[in-house]
Order: structure tokens, then C-alpha cells, then sequence
């Protein structure tokens, strides 16, 4: 029984350990879209960190320095939100986010890319994959990405498309700081790349997934998963062969956006590192 116990907590550190290590991946990223592409060619962005963009283009203060400061308020408000789990991730993100913006700004202070589309369309890569990554993980670069998963939790939403709308604000001042609608069309671009690679990642071109979980605790992982998305999950009477030839089971079918589907992952490798998951696309879903 303690041995269980020691594996199911080393289990339970090493998906932690690896959920941090995707987040750190992801905010280098994202910060690096910023810092390489679009500060050097005075491209703004959506959001706070696009609003700390605007600062540092009218003022010339650093841009981490607004970003660390409003997400101070967003994360108390979070916290009270989200739970704790999510505020201690978002802790660490804006922190590594901060630091990262800090450090790269430095190191890229001239253009890689003279042409400013071109800068454009690699910054917005690079920063909604890494958003995309930091979501995957159930975290939020704080600011807008607090915002949008509140939002997401009570709507259903998906988070770039919520995101989208509170970048185009920044639009608007954009336009103010610049007197250009040049730079605004760039900074479209921008948001509209971002948002493009982030859904990508997060649902692909169908947002819908099918799972079918193959587990002799079967039992334990649809208790968990039935907390979180009860009106997804089904038990299937099946004739396993896990241990004993012709034993019976249960086969649990989840039906999942994609955006889901790490943390419903990460809630079957927890209770069984073996379990075999089978997952196909949904073309539709209907109904409660």
C-alpha cells in the first residue's frame, strides 16, 4: 500500500515537472515573438502585453515593467477566481515572462528582418505557440490570458477567439501613438497570426476529440474526470484483457475539445502511467 502511495505521488511530481518545464517552454517563446520581432520593428500587439508595447514605443520604459505591475491586480483577482492551482502556475509565468522579456530585450535590440511584415508574421508565430503551450498546461501568461480563461470557464468560448477581442482594443491606441494606420494594419497581422497558431495548436482544424480510455482503474480515473466534464463522460461495458482473459471492465468514452485534452491526459497518466488512450477527431457533437 505505501509503495502505491510513493508511486502514485512520484507519478504525480513528474506530470508536475513536466507541465512546468512546457510552460517555461512556452513563455520563452512567446516572449521571444516580442522582444526579436516585434519591439525592434515597432509592431504592436494585442492585450497587456501589447499595451506594455505602447509604453515602451510613447515612453521608452521597459516593457516588463507595466506588464509585472497591472498583473499584480489581475492575479489577486484571479486567484479568488481560478483557485490556487492556477494562480500559483500564473505566479510563475508572469514572473519567467517578465524575466524573459527583461533578458531577450537586450539581446535583440536591432531587427533580425528589415521587412516589417516579415517580422510580423515570425513574431506572431512564435508568440501564440508559446500561448498555445502555456494553455495546453492548464497556465496563463497573466493579463488578458487570466481574462480569457475566466471567460472561457462560464462561455465555452475558445481562448483565442476571446483573446482576438481584447487585442483589437489595443488597436486603438495603437493608432493614437503611431498616427498611422499603417502600423495598425501590422499589428493586425500580428494578432491575427497569433490567434491563427494558437487555435491551431490548441484545436487544429476540428475542435472536437473522442477518447477511449483502456484502464483497469477505470474506476478511480472516471471519478476524476466525471468531476470536471460529467455531461462527456460515458462507462461502456467491455470484456477486458488487462489481466484475466475474458474479465470485465469498463471502457470510458470522453468527449473533449482540444484544449482539453492535455489536462484529461494528464488525469488518466496519474492513476495509471500504462493506461492505453485511443483518440479520433468528432466532424460534430449535438446536444447535452
Amino acid at each position: 500500500m505505501e509503495e502505491q502511495v510513493t508511486k502514485k505521488r512520484g507519478d504525480s511530481l513528474s506530470l508536475l515537472f513536466r507541465e512546468y518545464i512546457l510552460i517555461t517552454v512556452g513563455v520563452v517563446l512567446a516572449a521571444l515573438g516580442i522582444t526579436a520581432f516585434f519591439a525592434p520593428a515597432q509592431i504592436s500587439y494585442g492585450g497587456l502585453t501589447g499595451i506594455s508595447l505602447l509604453a515602451y514605443f510613447a515612453t521608452g520604459i521597459p516593457i516588463w515593467i507595466p506588464y509585472i505591475l497591472i498583473n499584480i491586480v489581475i492575479v489577486i483577482t484571479g486567484f479568488f477566481t481560478l483557485g490556487s492551482r492556477l494562480a500559483t502556475k500564473t505566479v510563475y509565468t508572469i514572473v519567467l515572462y517578465a524575466i524573459s522579456l527583461s533578458i531577450l530585450q537586450h539581446h535583440f535590440s536591432g531587427r533580425i528582418a528589415q521587412d516589417t511584415l516579415i517580422n510580423a508574421l515570425a513574431g506572431g508565430v512564435l508568440n501564440g505557440a508559446g500561448f498555445a503551450l502555456v494553455f495546453l498546461q492548464n497556465g496563463a501568461l497573466g493579463g488578458i490570458g487570466i481574462i480569457s480563461m475566466v471567460v472561457h470557464k462560464y462561455t465555452g468560448i475558445c481562448y483565442a477567439r476571446i483573446m482576438f477581442g481584447f487585442r483589437a482594443l489595443v488597436l486603438f491606441g495603437t493608432y493614437f501613438v503611431f498616427q498611422s494606420f499603417e502600423a495598425v494594419l501590422y499589428a493586425l497581422i500580428a494578432i491575427f497570426v497569433s490567434t491563427y497558431t494558437m487555435d491551431y495548436v490548441l484545436t487544429g482544424f476540428r475542435g472536437t476529440l473522442q477518447l477511449f480510455i483502456f484502464s483497469p482503474h477505470y474506476k478511480k480515473i472516471s471519478e476524476d474526470l466525471k468531476s470536471q466534464y460529467s455531461e462527456n463522460v460515458s462507462l461502456l461495458p467491455t470484456e477486458s484483457w488487462f489481466s484475466e482473459e475474458g474479465e470485465r471492465s469498463q471502457l470510458l468514452m470522453v468527449v473533449v475539445t482540444k484544449d482539453q485534452y492535455g489536462a484529461v491526459k494528464n488525469i488518466v497518466k496519474s492513476h495509471d502511467e500504462s493506461a492505453h488512450i485511443v483518440v479520433s477527431p468528432v466532424s460534430g457533437k449535438m446536444g447535452k
